[in-house]
């Protein structure tokens, strides 16, 4: 069991708000709905905001600090969070694939029902971080000290895991066909029955009958 997550800190009746068309340094209380973002983000902090229906598919979103966010049913493919803060944000029913978030500090998320195929955390500090009822096929967790993680239904296929501990760390309700681990990595990680078959095939043991 990890420790509670902390949720986003919004301000209460957050109002409505355009995205400004302006090269501002932060965006700080927005609720922002219904919209195709067509200016490229970068190098600003967006604080205490709430994204909904919202399409960064054609901008670019580089070097951002997200702190205190919500994203619900938005499309962030592609975008990349490396070298940048991700603290109390929560994904709900959004598209992740793809995404960067290299060597950056990932606290207290929770991502839910996303699809989040190819997304990469190498070499990130992830402390708190819940998955559920997510998409990570080929995703790529590297060189990470995971600290507080829970995963629940989420479809790891071809996910790497690559010198990350997996210790007490509990698979047991998710896919791990065709895992790339290290065999050290795998000491005490949780599985049920049928993944234990599977790691014993990752590892090249051959079972005899």
């Amino acid at each position: 069991m990890i420790k509670k997550r902390v949720e986003p800190k919004l301000v209460k009746n957050i109002k409505e708000n355009d995205w400004f068309n302006s090269n501002q340094n932060n965006f700080v209380d927005m609720f922002i709905h219904d919209r195709k973002l067509i200016n490229d983000l970068e190098e600003v902090e967006i604080n205490g905001c709430y994204f909904k229906n919202v399409d960064f598919s054609n901008i670019q979103v580089r070097n951002c600090d997200f702190i205190d966010c919500i994203f619900e049913n938005c499309n962030l493919i592609g975008c990349d969070f490396s070298n940048k803060s991700i603290h109390r944000v929560c994904f709900r029913y959004c598209n992740l694939g793809s995404t960067d978030y290299i060597m950056s500090s990932v606290k207290d998320v929770l991502i839910d029902d996303c699809k989040c195929d190819y997304i990469n955390f190498s070499d990130s500090k992830i402390d708190t971080l819940e998955i559920q009822d997510s998409l990570f096929r080929e995703a790529r967790f590297i060189n990470i000290k995971l600290k507080n993680v829970a995963f629940n239904e989420v479809n790891f296929h071809g996910c790497e895991f690559l010198n990350t501990s997996l210790k007490n760390v509990d698979f047991s309700s998710c896919d791990i066909s065709n895992l790339k681990v290290n065999v050290n990595d795998i000491k005490g990680m949780i599985v049920n029955e049928s993944q234990a078959l599977i790691l014993v095939n990752l590892l090249g043991i051959v079972i005899k009958e």
